[in-house]
Parts: structure tokens; sequence; C-alpha cells
């Protein structure tokens, strides 16, 4: 395995490509391995289908507020 060393209580993976340490990082419910030193990212089963749904879940919410705003420009009227 690529568990090499604790920081904080925390064990920390070697980089697959023997780089460096990964960091975790956060993204609403995921966690994202990232090497400290070539910035490669690593997920583990199923993280990239969570991370797929939450980007296609705020594009369609930006999507709807674009409308929205859209909708309420068209509606002034004109003195």
């Amino acid at each position: 395995m690529f568990w090499s060393k604790k920081v904080h209580g925390e064990k920390l993976l070697k980089c697959p490509r023997g780089h460096g340490y990964m960091r975790k990082l956060k993204k609403e419910n995921v966690l994202i391995d990232v090497c400290e030193v070539c910035g490669g990212m690593w997920l583990d089963d199923g993280e990239l289908q969570k991370l797929n749904a939450l980007a296609k879940k705020k594009f369609t919410k930006a999507k709807k507020a674009k409308k929205v705003k859209k909708k309420s420009k068209s509606k002034k009227v004109k003195r």
C-alpha cells in the first residue's frame, strides 16, 4: 500500500507516481487525494460519479437562475 507517514495523526498516502505525499481536499462530500509535488489528483471508487453529479446539479441551478434573471428583465415596462 502507499501509506507512508503520519501527520497530525492522519496517515498520508504516497503519490502513485512517486512524487511526494498526498493531502486530502474535501469538495462537498468527496475526499480528493492531491499530490503536494505534481498536483495529481486521485479519487476512490465512485467519487468521480459524485463529483459529476455535483457539477450537473450546480450547472442546472445556475441555468435556472439565468432564465429567471432573463425573464425579470423582459417584463420591465418602458415608459
